[in-house]
């Protein structure tokens, strides 16, 4: 996906049904989601498709003047339209229904959609340099509706100055509704590509069709079918069959090439203004074999880079999601949600034997003696090793729960080794072409510039922006000297006058100087830092548990 493409890099959902404060991320262009049946996955679907816009019956005639981003502005996106004739917006209700009974005005429904690909340099204005983009629900009466636009500061409202609200960006949706068996539509009327569809859009939509199917000795014409029941979709024209007497699978498929043939001509349409688009798909598995499942994931992974897609779909498919995480992981993250204690849990890039094991209602068998998984963790330098070991064994979130926490004997973390931080980097960069990095977690302090900008998964910074040592002393300095802290710290009178008193005028950016003062301390704080860590955890438990998780998904993925 090109650099200036627009794409949801997460959700940070608050509350929204059965969601409470959870992150999703999507980090690759293509997304499979999965969980067993009740785990709001069309739900999802349609939190991800609100909070944008592009074109509605209210908006014929009028140019955008959105206050995002200037690219759209003075060009009416009304007027753009997929090959059916539908805008490219799904609000969600267009996506799952509302209760009466459970999504009632009193709910608390509020989420965040953070964006990438957005230039401030270009868009200096956008209220979204400085604000969150934030659904909310707004009651109407005893129903409900979902509104968007910048978060007012300390609020969970939103702001509804001129031309904020939705963010443009072209979406399609398909749901299930697709899968409607055509025996039970009433009336079809099929008309001839030509006309609908130019010389090298039916090209693509015959060699597409044949890639899927596996058909070397037919060469199918294209139709467009509409009926009453189901949106209009291009369909396969044969001497033997039409879109009438079409399998389920066919007509499946003829409405995912809909899809991407419609992101083809509007890119063509907008030219150098098409930041590319959203294509959300439920349960892409449905109605095809399983060798037709793979062959539509090739083909998805090669329109998504083509056409700079973000695509999000549902399945059910074990065959598929296993096919994606081995084959296809550079390409496709999955999602998994699953049930835990009457919330749903979500693990962002989910390992496949924790989707496996879910889907089939088992549970993971603990590692048997002996036998159990390594994995190493690489980090910078020896202070880091410290804190990292000491973090693995405190946090509470996985104490006495995950195997990590133990790093003497047989173990999970099998080493903790340190490497400088150009060199941690370049193996980093370059896991993709070595299988043995791929069995590496690489744990950069969190000031390294290339963290945030780097494809690998498995690496997990640890807490905070700056140099650990730069964190300990700002930590110490605002301690009061009566902390209970300085009790618990080893030698006579070693209190905040000791260590603080000397260096009030230590300038932090001096890193040099401020690692003379953290190793001047060291002695002082027991047994592995235990004393100084204990503090530094107390301090900051949300962004230190945020770690560990990270970490074991990281742990996860290399098993």
């Amino acid at each position: 996906m090109q650099a200036n493409m627009i794409s949801i890099k997460s959700l940070i959902i608050t509350e929204f049904r059965k969601f409470r404060d959870r992150q999703i991320d999507f980090g690759k262009p293509i997304t499979l989601i999965t969980g067993q049946n009740g785990t709001a996955k069309s739900t999802l679907l349609g939190m991800l498709a609100q909070p944008f816009s592009f074109g509605s019956e209210k908006e014929r005639g009028k140019q955008d003047n959105s206050a995002y981003t200037v690219n759209y502005h003075g060009i009416r996106l009304a007027d753009y339209v997929d090959i059916a004739g539908n805008f490219y917006t799904y609000p969600c209700d267009k996506i799952f229904r509302l209760s009466k009974v459970h999504d009632t005005p009193d709910k608390r429904y509020i989420y965040e959609t953070r964006l990438h690909g957005i230039d401030f340099k270009v868009d200096a204005d956008s209220p979204l340099k400085t604000k969150k983009l934030l659904t909310v629900k707004q009651p109407r009466g005893e129903k409900l509706r979902f509104v968007t636009g910048p978060a007012i500061q300390d609020s969970e409202s939103i702001s509804h100055k001129l031309g904020e609200g939705n963010f443009p960006h072209p979406v399609i949706y398909l749901s299930l509704g697709r899968l409607l068996p055509l025996a039970e539509v009433k009336d079809c009327e099929i008309s001839q590509g030509q006309g609908k569809l130019n010389a090298s859009e039916s090209k693509w939509y015959v060699d597409a069709y044949k890639e899927i199917f596996s058909i070397v000795d037919e060469d199918p014409d294209v139709g467009l079918m509409d009926t009453k029941e189901k949106k209009k979709s291009l369909v396969p024209l044969t001497n033997d069959y039409d879109g009438e007497s079409c399998s389920a699978g066919q007509d499946n498929i003829g409405r995912l090439f809909t899809a991407l043939l419609s992101f083809r001509r509007l890119r063509e349409r907008l030219g150098d203004k098409y930041r590319g688009g959203l294509l959300l798909v439920d349960e892409i598995d449905a109605t095809l074999h399983p060798a037709s499942q793979v062959r539509l994931m090739d083909l998805i992974c090669r329109e998504a880079e083509e056409l700079s897609l973000q695509i999000v779909a549902t399945t059910h498919s074990l065959y598929l999601a296993e096919n994606c995480a081995t084959r296809l992981r550079k390409q496709v993250g999955l999602v998994h949600i699953r049930k835990m204690a009457g919330n749903l849990d979500v693990l962002s890039d989910a390992a496949i034997e924790e989707v496996k094991a879910d889907l089939r209602n088992v549970a993971l068998p603990p590692p048997k003696r002996g036998r159990v998984h390594k994995v190493s963790a690489v980090l910078e330098d020896a202070e880091a090793v410290r804190l990292f070991q000491f973090l693995v064994k405190e946090c509470s979130a996985y104490k006495g729960k995950l195997a990590i926490a133990n790093i003497k004997g047989k173990k999970s973390i099998d080493k903790a080794s340190h490497l400088s931080g150009e060199y941690l980097r370049i193996f980093a960069d370059n896991a993709d072409r070595i299988s043995e990095l791929q069995k590496l977690v690489f744990v950069p302090d969190g000031d390294m510039p290339w963290v945030a900008t780097s494809k690998n998964k498995n690496v997990v910074p640890l807490p905070g922006d700056r140099p650990i040592e730069v964190q300990i002393f700002e930590m110490l300095k605002a301690l009061p000297e009566d902390d209970p802290f300085w009790g618990s710290c080893q030698g006579l009178n070693y209190g905040k006058s000791v260590a603080i008193g000397n260096y009030t005028n230590l300038d932090v950016a001096d890193i040099k100087s401020v690692k003379k003062w953290y190793r001047e301390q060291k002695p002082y704080w027991g047994s592995g830092l235990a004393v100084v860590f204990k503090k530094y955890y107390q301090m900051h438990k949300d962004a230190c548990d945020d770690f560990i998780a990270k970490l074991g998904r990281a742990v996860a993925r290399c098993w």
